[in-house]
């Protein structure tokens, strides 16, 4: 049989044949070229801008290793409202996974299945693929480094206990604010993937808490309260006090120690206030300051150095007797030193007692028994210091009105009437001294104005006292100590202050007012000081319309009779203080408050009264 020379295949065989030829031949060159390049990368691979296609897993290692170091210095930007905190990805713990990127890096151009992975490989031979990085991140790096810089913006205050306004009390502490070390670490992996240059973090301030708080103060408290509420009795020589909680307090506070909050006692100033408190129990002179006025010239000298508290160990001496448990049934004795003249002529000086500030004179008729009283006591009061910040007490300073301290009985008011006691007129020296202060620009603590108007006083200004009440307190509202120097004549009275001028005071208005038939006078004081500040203030006095007569005209009681005795107990407006029947008509001014006493005439107050201290009161003088 014979066989032919060549086949004729029909023409769609042949095109069926092509597709399949091309087919086996892709299939066919793809196979080839993954094995032939299975140990690396594939073609036009990069990563982070390089190419790294056809690299061998060690070269692909050696590159992705270059750039992490490269990476961990980039730089990262932690905004706040206080500015800009710069600091590296290295620092907060950002940083290229290795491993997992030179996987990834391998991965390009090879990923899908059997059937896509020809195509991918196919596409590559023309087109770049990129692989991406892996980045880690490490949040406990990130609030290390967070916490290495500048984070505090503002310290917490800490609570400090603080006695210096009398009190023992806690003063709280309160928070400062910190960088939100948490927001910017929650913030960071988002900020790396908007991969930005620099990388920027948003970061906000945060309340940074006080370390103690005020139950961390209790025991130092509980230490300091056994002083201050001690209420522990004081003694110098033959003075014995008690120790006032308000001055303890200001001795404590506190400081922090390694431990914590700890007691800080200020023994300086317990030894000053315990110096200050115990000085009327300084003996034979201590020292006093003694001055002389000649020609309104003032000049001072010292007594002789005597027993003064306090020796140098005083407070030592009283803390330890804390311990002890003195200070209730046994005071606590404190120590004493002799004082020397020069020390207290330097307090002098310090007080600036140098020139008149104020001056004031009332007449009186000659040689009569009330003038030998207002006398006698011009001459207890000259001399007396009224220190800055104290208050003097006229009825504290001369005391009871009585024969063995040379008084004689005088005329006095009792129940609207004229009469007269032991030391009945003084308060014609009170009205005296009431006029120096008010032109002096002094307060009035306390004080009372006579109910029946006399004329040798000046109207609506005048005061009267008796003992114990009412009395005439004048408080020294200047940085200077005041000095009253009263000096006489047969026909007149004058107190002279002196100190050192800061005012220039005079009386600026008057008026009257009606209380039924009663009279009140409203006195205007203006006080312009040196330093152009101007302060006015007010005075009153409420007069009877006549002896024996109440404000609604009907008779005060006529049927009061006064009887005198050295002993008594009671007291009268004048000063004589030892008539055994009283009754209360008047009204004690001082300066919290204004009511009057129960009865059926109200005397004159300008400030306050309280009428629990003049219902054994009568009016005179």
């Amino acid at each position: 049989m014979a066989v032919p020379s060549h086949v004729t295949v029909p023409r769609w065989l042949a095109l069926a044949i092509i597709p399949a030829l091309a087919a086996v031949g892709f299939f066919g060159a793809w196979a080839a070229d993954a094995a032939a390049n299975s140990g690396e990368v594939a073609r036009n691979v990069s990563l982070a801008g390089d190419t790294v296609g056809g690299l061998g897993t060690e070269d692909l290692t050696t590159r992705v290793e270059e750039l992490a170091a490269g990476f961990s210095r980039t730089p990262i930007v932690v905004e706040t409202s206080e500015g800009d905190i710069e600091l590296t990805a290295a620092d907060l713990g950002v940083s290229i996974d290795v491993p997992a990127t030179v996987e990834e890096a391998r991965r390009a151009g090879r990923d899908g299945s059997l059937l896509t992975k020809p195509f991918s490989w196919f596409g590559s031979l023309f087109n770049e693929r990129s692989a991406d990085v892996v980045l880690a991140f490490d949040p406990d790096v990130a609030r290390s480094g967070l916490d290495e810089v500048a984070t505090v913006r503002t310290e917490p205050t800490e609570p400090y206990l603080d006695g210096s306004s009398g009190t023992l009390q806690v003063v709280a502490g309160a928070p400062g604010q910190v960088l939100d070390v948490e927001g910017v670490v929650a913030a960071l992996p988002d900020a790396m993937a908007r991969g930005e240059t620099p990388v920027r973090v948003q970061a906000a301030w945060t309340d940074l808490p006080p370390t103690y708080s005020a139950q961390d103060f209790e025991p130092l408290i509980a230490e300091a309260a056994r002083v201050v509420d001690s209420s522990a009795q004081l003694k110098v020589n033959e003075y014995t006090t008690t120790l006032p909680s308000e001055v303890a307090a200001t001795w404590f506070s506190s400081r922090y120690g390694d431990d914590g909050p700890e007691l800080v006692v200020d023994e300086a100033k317990a030894f000053s206030d315990l110096e200050t408190l115990m000085q009327p129990g300084n003996e034979n002179g201590g020292g006093d300051l003694i001055y002389e006025v000649v020609d309104g010239e003032v000049s001072f000298s010292a007594s002789d150095a005597g027993s003064v508290c306090c020796a140098s160990d005083a407070a030592r001496v009283f803390f330890e007797g804390i311990d002890a448990g003195l200070g209730h049934d046994v005071p606590i004795v404190l120590p004493t030193r002799v004082a020397t003249p020069d020390e207290v002529k330097a307090e002098a000086e310090a007080l600036g007692i140098v020139e008149e500030i104020s001056t004031f004179t009332t007449n009186h008729k000659c040689c009569q028994s009330r003038v030998t009283n207002i006398q006698r006591m011009a001459d207890i009061v000259r001399g007396a210091i009224i220190r800055p910040g104290e208050t003097f007490s006229l009825n504290g300073y001369v005391g009871r009105r009585t024969r063995e301290n040379g008084f004689v009985p005088g005329g006095f008011i009792q129940n609207g009437v004229l009469t007269s006691d032991i030391g009945g007129g003084v308060s014609q020296f009170a009205t005296t001294l009431f006029n120096a202060a008010f032109f002096g620009g002094l307060d009035f603590a306390e004080y009372q104005a006579h109910s029946i108007y006399f004329s040798r006083y000046p109207l609506g200004r005048e005061a009267t006292v008796s003992f114990p009440k009412p009395d005439l307190k004048i408080t020294n509202n200047t940085p200077y100590g005041v000095l009253i120097w009263p000096t006489y004549t047969d026909t007149s009275i004058t107190v002279t202050f002196y100190s050192t001028k800061i005012m220039d005071v005079e009386q600026t208005n008057q008026t009257l007012t009606y209380q039924g038939q009663c009279k009140r006078y409203t006195t205007e004081r203006t006080r312009t000081y040196l330093d152009g500040r101007v302060v006015v203030d007010t005075v009153g006095a409420l007069y009877r319309p006549g002896e024996g007569r109440n404000c609604d005209g009907s008779p005060s009681d006529p049927s009061v009779t006064t009887t005198t005795h050295d002993d008594s107990t009671t007291t009268t407006e004048a000063g004589g203080g030892e008539t055994t029947t009283t009754v209360a008509e008047g009204s004690t001014t001082t300066a919290a408050e204004t009511t009057t006493t129960t009865t059926t005439v109200e005397t004159s107050s300008t400030t306050t009264t309280t009428a629990a201290e003049t219902t054994t009161t009568t009016s005179g003088g």
